[in-house]
Parts: C-alpha cells; sequence; structure tokens
C-alpha cells in the first residue's frame, strides 16, 4: 500500500523484493480455506503496481550496496510496520524521523491510543 500510495502522490517506486513473487504474508493467507477476500485483496494490490508503474526487483536482497546505489529520498520496511504496529501504537513523536516519514507518506493519523489509515 505504500508503495501504491507514494507512486499515486508521484514518487518514482522501486520494490525490492528477498523472495521470487509478491504478497508477503497474503500469499499463505490466501491458501487458508475461505479467505476469497483476501485473494482479491492481493489480486488489486498486484494490479495496482502494475498500474502505478512500480518497479519491482523479486529476488533481490535489500543490501546497504544495493540500496545505496538506488540514491532513495526515503526508505519504508516492513521490518519498522512489524515492530511498531504490534501492540501498542506510539504518539508521532516517539517514533523515529524515518518512521515520521512513513506515517506521513501513507496518511496513517497516530495520536495516543489509535492508528486508523484514511
Amino acid at each position: 500500500k505504500a508503495a501504491i500510495t507514494a507512486s499515486a502522490r508521484g514518487h518514482q517506486v522501486t520494490l525490492l523484493e528477498k523472495k521470487g513473487e509478491l504478497g508477503g504474508m497474503l500469499r499463505y493467507i490466501v491458501r487458508e480455506a475461505h479467505k476469497e477476500g483476501v485473494q482479491r485483496l492481493l489480486g488489486y494490490y498486484l494490479a495496482q503496481i502494475e498500474k502505478h508503474d512500480i518497479q519491482v526487483l523479486l529476488n533481490t536482497e535489500a543490501t546497504p550496496e544495493l540500496v545505496k546505489s538506488l540514491k532513495p529520498d526515503a526508505i519504508i520496511t516492513m521490518d519498522w510496520l512489524a515492530e511498531n504496529i504490534v501492540g501498542s501504537v506510539p504518539e508521532f513523536g516517539e517514533l523515529t524521523e524515518e518512521a515520521q516519514k512513513l506515517v506521513q507518506l501513507q496518511d496513517i493519523d497516530i495520536d495516543e491510543t489509535t492508528a486508523t489509515e484514511n
């Protein structure tokens, strides 16, 4: 979603995926019974990535050397999401500068108790 949002706002986006396909945990969830909604969501995201002309590099590990060679203006990682969304939601001022950029990029409202996407 972050890549789609950034691209829609005019940013050039490159996705680095260590595995051979996009989808992360959604790829595992869709294998369960009665997960047609998740399958549709995954299909929607993949179609939006293609529609927004987002560069996707599969089977590519985001090494420091590779990331530096891309000369990014900003970096969004799933590691940050995993560490900061599970459990209590921090206040915006408690986030690192990089995390604040991610929150702003995704239009996530953060206060003391909730995080909701606009």
